[in-house]
């Protein structure tokens, strides 16, 4: 329900009313620290972000690592991810250094805990990548880049064209 709930309401605004109404009956019903409230107040943190409401995002965010530190510790897969959310939002933001400060330290955790070819830590090399062009920093984009294929190739087997891509911008220099 949740992933439909932007067209179940039809514009921005009303996703967020609906989001909103969502996350405060599982709040009541169920608690804060409740898989579906924090499924619910990320989902609505997506809906801030996308209206470009990045304060409210970035608190509900900020909420939900909290709660998954506190119940599955801050090497889990769930806080993990939580942190690569906000990373995004800090990305989307042009706040580049506290985007990569947040996925670099989620990538180095992710490879130790879960696996250089596990798909969240390929994911996290990428979205390095992509951090690191948009300053226009090739290079270490480039290298983030590289890592990942090489690691994709070793775990997933060659790019038969339609299984697996790894994003590719020409160097610069």
């Amino acid at each position: 329900m949740l992933a439909n709930m932007r067209s179940l309401a039809g514009d921005g605004s009303s996703a967020i009313k609906l989001g909103t109404q969502v996350l405060d009956a599982r709040d009541r019903d169920l608690g804060t620290d409740a898989e579906d409230s924090l499924k619910a107040a990320t989902a609505l943190a997506g809906f801030h972000g996308g209206a470009g409401n990045f304060d409210e995002s970035d608190a509900l965010l900020k909420r939900v690592i909290t709660i998954t530190k506190k119940l599955h510790g801050e090497k889990a897969r769930r806080t993990l991810r939580a942190r690569w959310a906000l990373a995004y939002s800090y990305d989307r933001q042009r706040k580049f250094q506290e985007a990569a400060s947040i996925l670099l330290d989620v990538m180095w955790i992710s490879s130790e805990t879960l696996g250089e070819g596990d798909k969240d830590t390929l994911g996290c090399q990428i979205g390095l990548g992509f951090i690191y062009e948009g300053q226009g920093d090739t290079r270490s984009a480039m290298r983030f880049f590289r890592k990942a294929a090489q690691v994709a190739r070793e775990v997933l087997g060659p790019d038969d064209g339609g299984h697996w891509r790894i994003p590719v911008c020409s160097e610069r220099d």
